[in-house]
């Protein structure tokens, strides 16, 4: 758990826009290569209404087929909600075989079980031919409960009960850029307990870089633009848990807020002691090789956040499944757009909702915008362009509001003012779970009938808290990544 503590501060806007030929300079696009030419075989599938699972279930299947080989990437995003003590993964399937990575929540322990954000990516190599992909949703019937926080696997395995997925999408697109590493943990990492006491002051400045832990590597190479991502689920590893984060870091360093967003998952059980999450990065073409990770840390706390407890006590476990996908060169329209430009995992807080009259928050109910860019799609082009979103969400409930707050804390793309894609939402209930912070993410592929048309197009990204809150946030580091 954590206490939030947000400066009041105008936050300035900027779009990066990347239009790129294959060779990555220049700025009149290409004709499509023939290697392209695959691209209009994409799909997007979207989940029509709430679906009931309580044994293994394909939710959206897509078949494709390939005139040759190719690389097809491969994402889906949603909520999931609990029903009773359960258990859930999210996973996508390529022609029966499991190719992404998993987003596990267990509820079992939970005091407050609600529903959560989920996020599955992946990419293939695949032969000439048909091919399936499915999204699979399936209660986790594997696992032992957790006892006293520690979500370790040990014990006999414990049954995971039934789930409702109320929100899923599912996007295929054929050869997503021109050099593609994917790559999952085949065994958990950890228990991590990494000391960041003294580096975060209360005004939410770092003082020094945080101790990373480096899962999965791959290089980009020089001269290419690169959009990762990374999704997965952690586990808390001792009685006393708290916030765990991931994020993608650049030679060793966190690239910034402008290129790497950050995803928490407070594992205390007041929340989910075993929870999913996911992050994403962009960087632009650079002259030197550079050597990409997907890393663990922990969030890093104020030393006047909690009287004598200085240091967040996070000590957790990354769990198998978990993984990142980084794509490369090739890419024709790519770009991102954020409005935080430090390196601090908690200074691009803005308030979503209060119900108490805030000055620093919008009302409850109110569609917030936390990204936008116009996105330009040249002649020629196929129109098949992906977008991915993520930020996380706070019920704004610290250690000393004496609020309860409960409601839900929503986000999803609009394009020309149309929203795309699936409606996310993170559950918040009092006590518990409204004073914990998790990663929300959604994303859409324009395809199809729905591929965009040449020209320039408005997107965004909205978020909103509805119910009863002190005071909702929702976080602005890289919320908007595009590329196709």
């Amino acid at each position: 758990m954590m206490k939030l503590v947000v400066r009041p501060i105008l936050w300035a806007f900027v779009a990066v826009l990347l239009v790129l030929t294959p060779s990555g300079a220049g700025a009149t696009p290409k004709p499509p290569l023939l290697a392209d030419a695959q691209r209009p075989r994409s799909q997007y599938l979207e989940l029509a209404g709430e679906r009931n699972i309580e044994e293994r279930t394909a939710l959206l299947r897509a078949t494709i087929r390939l005139s040759r080989a190719d690389t097809v990437f491969f994402q889906s995003d949603g909520t999931y909600r609990p029903q009773g003590p359960s258990a859930a993964n999210i996973h996508i399937a390529v022609d029966g075989r499991k190719s992404s990575t998993d987003s596990l929540v267990d509820w079992r322990t939970s005091e407050q079980p609600t529903a959560h954000p989920f996020d599955a990516v992946g990419a293939l190599r695949l032969r000439a031919g048909r091919h399936t992909v499915e999204l699979i949703a399936e209660p986790v019937s594997w696992l032992p409960l957790c006892v006293n926080h520690d979500c370790t696997p040990v014990g006999a395995a414990s049954p995971g009960g039934s789930f409702v997925v109320t929100a899923a999408n599912l996007s295929v697109l054929v050869h997503p850029a021109m050099r593609v590493v994917s790559r999952v943990l085949d065994s958990d990492r950890g228990p991590f307990d990494l000391g960041t006491a003294g580096l975060l002051t209360p005004d939410n400045t770092l003082t020094g870089p945080l101790p990373f832990a480096e899962l999965l590597s791959a290089t980009v190479q020089r001269g290419a633009a690169a959009v990762a991502l990374g999704s997965g689920w952690l586990y808390a590893a001792a009685p006393l848990s708290s916030d765990a984060m991931v994020t993608f870091v650049v030679d060793g360093r966190h690239p910034g807020n402008r290129s790497a967003s950050w995803a928490n998952q407070d594992l205390w059980r007041g929340a989910e002691t075993r929870g999913p999450l996911s992050t994403q990065m962009f960087l632009l073409p650079h002259a030197q090789v550079r050597h990409v990770a997907l890393a663990t840390v922990e969030f890093p706390w104020a030393s006047t956040w909690v009287p004598g407890q200085p240091d967040n006590p996070a000590v957790y476990s990354v769990a198998t499944g978990t993984g990142m996908t980084v794509l490369s060169g090739g890419m024709t329209v790519a770009g991102s757009t954020t409005s935080s430009y430090d390196g601090s995992p908690n200074s691009s807080g803005i308030g979503v909702g209060s119900s108490t009259g805030d000055p620093y928050s919008a009302p409850v109910g109110t569609n917030v915008e936390l990204a936008s860019a116009n996105v330009y799609v040249p002649r020629r082009h196929s129109g098949v362009v992906m977008f991915s979103a993520k930020s996380r969400t706070h019920g704004g409930d610290g250690f000393d509001t004496g609020w309860t707050s409960n409601g839900t804390i929503s986000m999803w793309i609009t394009i020309d003012g149309k929203r795309r894609g699936p409606v996310v939402f993170q559950e918040v209930a009092s006590p518990g779970n409204s004073g914990s912070q998790r990663s929300i993410a959604v994303s859409y592929l324009a395809a199809g009938r729905q591929a965009l048309v040449p020209g320039y197009h408005r997107v965004r990204v909205l978020g909103r808290a509805d119910g009863s809150f002190f005071h909702a946030w929702m976080w602005r580091d890289l919320p908007l990544v595009w590329f196709d």
